[in-house]
């Protein structure tokens, strides 16, 4: 299972949680965001790969800052089309496309993305962008049938490791860490985040 701590902003911290079995380290470059930055303060290890948040940027703009900060994926969290992410991994960049899930969603709006993203992100919908810390009915993603694996995102905290562990869905590949398991925006709690991957499985 692939893990991704996301909202990350100070240095120290970024070096703790680093040292952690994690594969992707989010950067929200989204100025609505309590957890926005505008360059990354340190360098983490290769074996980490790091993730930029964007939402609806103009893309000249992204690329600049994508580049600037070495990013290896870029995580849309906007009302990107396909033609906007196409502008994106033509630059060498990877896609983690987010949509938002309320009981209501068509799992259809994710095939248009399935040849321009790497992965998917499911989080909880709601009004405005960005995260809820809220989770979604998460038996839905049974309804999923695509071809990109996913990530879960939304509300997780440090006592869904069970019902983690327990979704079957041959797509489903990691899960997404932030406000859950923060001491403060953008500070994350080192133990909290420790003693949670000890308790998911790792596949």
């Amino acid at each position: 299972m692939l893990i991704k701590v996301c909202g990350m902003r100070e240095v120290e911290n970024i070096r703790d949680v680093s040292s952690l079995e994690i594969n992707f380290m989010g950067f929200i470059f989204f100025r609505g965001s309590k957890r926005y930055i505008e360059q990354i303060p340190v360098d983490i290890p290769a074996k980490i790969k790091k993730v930029g948040v964007f939402v609806n940027h103009e893309t000249e703009e992204l690329i600049e800052t994508a580049k600037k900060n070495s990013l290896d994926y870029i995580q849309l969290h906007g009302d990107e089309d396909k033609n906007y992410c196409l502008k994106i991994t033509a630059e060498g960049f990877k896609i983690i496309k987010v949509f938002r899930v309320d009981e209501d969603f068509n799992f259809e709006l994710t095939k248009p993305f399935e040849e321009v993203s790497d992965y998917f992100l499911f989080d909880t919908k709601a009004k405005d962008y960005g995260g809820t810390g809220k989770k979604f009915n998460w038996a839905i993603l049974q309804q999923y049938q695509g071809s990109v694996p996913f990530l879960l995102s939304g509300g997780i905290s440090g006592d869904d490791h069970v019902q983690i562990n327990n979704i079957r869905h041959k797509r489903f590949s990691g899960i997404d860490l932030n406000s859950r398991f923060e001491i403060k925006p953008a500070l994350k709690d080192f133990e909290k985040i420790y003693s949670f991957i000890n308790k998911v499985k790792r596949i």
